[in-house]
């Protein structure tokens, strides 16, 4: 494979920063993922990087929209520290709670406290910002059947810890 096209592992090395502003994020190690529609980098990221080849740069400027989301304030609910009974509780701490409906773990932040009330927020930290990403395409190759059929890179024993 020569080039970055569906159902190939492309491994880049990433910056993730705020529009004029600071680095948020950043891999120069190299970051694979599984290219062609999987949802494992940012979709607009994506069809810049299709049909590049090794050694390619990228740089997109992404609305909040088209990188972490807007804010959703119906995922912001405040409670009584009192009711939460976590002792030594911070701004920034991350709360764990299971969705009764789907089973999955839903994180909490912790953004403000004040006297016994606690505002916690489940948007991502970096909602609601518009972001400039930054690549360079440090490898390609096929993905194999395994990897296709799940949807995201395996190890190099071709399995994953799900």
């Amino acid at each position: 494979m020569h080039t970055v096209q569906k159902n190939t592992v492309v491994t880049i090395s990433y910056k993730i920063q705020e529009i004029g502003g600071e680095v948020l994020e950043e891999s120069q190690e190299g970051f694979p993922y599984l290219h062609g529609g999987y949802d494992n980098i940012f979709p607009k990221a994506e069809e810049v990087l299709e049909g590049k080849t090794l050694g390619t740069k990228i740089e997109i400027d992404l609305a909040p929209a088209d990188a972490y989301g807007e804010r959703d304030l119906n995922l912001v609910r405040v409670e009584s520290l009192s009711d939460l009974n976590i002792p030594g509780l911070q701004i920034g701490d991350m709360l764990e709670e299971d969705d009764e409906e789907t089973g999955e773990t839903i994180i909490w932040r912790v953004i403000a406290m004040k006297d016994d009330q606690v505002m916690l927020d489940h948007n991502h930290p970096l909602a609601g910002l518009g972001i400039r990403f930054s690549a360079e395409v440090l490898g390609i190759r096929a993905a194999t059947a395994a990897e296709a059929e799940h949807g995201h890179v395996h190890d190099e024993h071709d399995s994953h810890g799900h």
